[in-house]
């Protein structure tokens, strides 16, 4: 007999969640309940009963003050499935404060304007904010258009010489750019072993611009090997799009086999072990954040009722949806004025702890939320979660995230950033850190001073030549006031 331990999670689960706590800094609790979300929509779990086998993955509402990382959390769980932050669908609800506006969303009904255009919940707007997915369906229905055999294979042999030229071209130019790159590099190395060879001592800087140097050569290396391969691949695909199998071949091939659909009708001997899940797992997972949802016309809550319990709908256009394989995410700034004179009235008295600060900041959105919605509308999410103002150290990991981001994007170009401490001791982040400190805007007002102190400047510089690739920028303090030198000039 063995006792087990039913706290352990699941690897995809502490995979997720260690993705997301590494971005969405300071958010425990709605992290762990979109992770377990997410854990029993992989299980199967989630269809257990019949109440919940039809319903998305996870319904969410996200309360808290302005700048938490309420719509982050959204993007990120975005990036963890498909790279990207862009891949969620964020629904500005402001935009659909009237019952006609709302059409534009769910479809307009037949007779009226705008019936026949796709709406903003159709499975071809959602699935388009998937990397590749659209790409993909259209390659399958693109040779099931063709009526004229012989005439769409001489076009397709044009088109096929021509975007192999094309390829070829890009090529040519990458590689001449990427020889003149390291001559430019060797030549410079050169002059410095020179001098190494007449026993010179080398300054500490032109021995970190030798370091920088090779680091440049390693990652030009690099890019050449990828840009290599990157041409190869795009070669192959546009030969394999060009040798399609004729009709004979087609017959040869063995016949894929398609696993039957569901019947509605049931045996009569038939077991909840023997019920297969009702959400196919191969489909791709959908990310849908409505934002400040309680600005948008109450038509609109009616769909979401139907879309929480059923999972499925129909929209004005006739098209069925199915978001049983989707995030449903609703924000709402539901009592915020009030959350933010809590946080700041009582953030530093005394017999006020952070848990009665949410407690409190839970039961004030809550009292407003239903002052909107109805208990039947609040009854079907899956949690109504609150989010917790950011601490001085969430802030200093949130310059952290952003300074790295900065750094990757500047390394596409071969540019080194260094940051280094002023006189007086202080740090460009501690400068930032310091003029963040409380403020009701919390990580939304570091995220748009970073980019007023530092990312625009650094573009300014870039733009007027006076910062060039392969060089290597020093930002450092002096009398308060951020500092570029360029480390690679005299």
């Amino acid at each position: 007999m063995k006792r087990l331990d039913a706290s352990t999670k699941p690897p995809a689960v502490k995979q997720m969640e260690e993705f997301l706590e590494r971005y969405v800094l300071g958010q425990s609790k709605p992290i762990e309940a979109v992770a377990r979300a997410y854990g029993r929509f992989e299980s199967g779990f989630k269809n257990f009963s019949e109440r919940y086998e039809n319903r998305p993955i996870g319904c969410f509402f996200l309360l808290g003050p302005s700048g938490v990382g309420k719509t982050e959390l959204a993007k990120r769980l975005a990036q963890f499935f498909y790279g990207t932050r862009s891949a969620v669908s964020i629904i500005e609800c402001v935009n659909y404060k009237d019952k006609h506006e709302v059409a534009k969303l769910i479809g307009a009904p037949p007779g009226y304007i705008g019936h026949g255009d796709p709406p903003r919940l159709s499975k071809e707007k959602l699935y388009s904010k998937i990397p590749g997915y659209n790409k993909k369906a259209e390659e399958k229905t693109r040779h099931k258009k063709i009526k004229e055999p012989e005439e769409q294979m001489e076009k397709d042999f044009e088109n096929t010489l021509y975007r192999s030229n094309l390829i070829f071209e890009n090529f040519t130019r990458e590689l001449v750019l990427i020889k003149e790159k390291i001559l430019d590099i060797d030549e410079e190395l050169r002059e410095i072993q020179e001098r190494e060879g007449l026993k010179e001592d080398l300054s500490s800087g032109e021995k970190e611009w030798k370091n920088h140097l090779l680091w440049c050569k390693r990652v030009v290396l690099v890019r050449r090997r990828v840009i290599l391969n990157e041409y190869l691949n795009e070669a192959f695909s546009v030969l394999e799009k060009v040798e399609q199998p004729t009709d004979e071949e087609k017959e040869e091939q063995p016949k894929e086999i398609k696993p039957a659909l569901p019947q509605e009708s049931k045996p009569a001997n038939e077991t909840a072990q023997d019920k297969q899940p009702a959400v196919k797992t191969k489909e791709p997972v959908l990310i849908i954040l409505f934002d400040e949802i309680e600005k948008a016309d109450p038509s609109l809550y009616d769909f979401l009722l139907q879309i929480m319990e059923e999972g499925k709908t129909t929209l004005g256009n006739g098209e069925e949806i199915d978001l049983r394989n989707a995030f449903i995410f609703m924000t709402s700034n539901a009592g915020s004025e009030k959350i933010s004179n809590m946080i700041h009235g009582k953030k530093n008295q005394i017999g006020f702890t952070a848990g009665d600060r949410k407690k409190d900041i839970y039961e004030v959105a809550m009292a407003e939320l239903r002052k909107k919605f109805s208990n039947e509308f609040l009854s079907r999410l899956d949690g109504i979660l609150v989010f917790n103002e950011l601490a001085l150290e969430d802030y200093g990991k949130i310059f952290d995230l952003l300074l790295e981001e900065l750094r990757f994007s500047l390394k596409k170009r071969l540019i080194s950033l260094v940051l280094t401490k002023g006189k007086n001791g202080e740090s460009v982040k501690e400068l930032l850190l310091k003029e963040s400190a409380n403020k009701p805007e919390q990580a939304r007002f570091l995220q748009d001073l970073f980019r007023k102190k530092i990312v625009d400047p650094i573009e300014n510089l870039s733009t007027t030549k006076q910062l060039s690739n392969g060089e290597v920028l020093v930002l450092t303090v002096k009398n308060n006031e951020i500092v570029f030198i360029n480390w690679s000039r005299k």
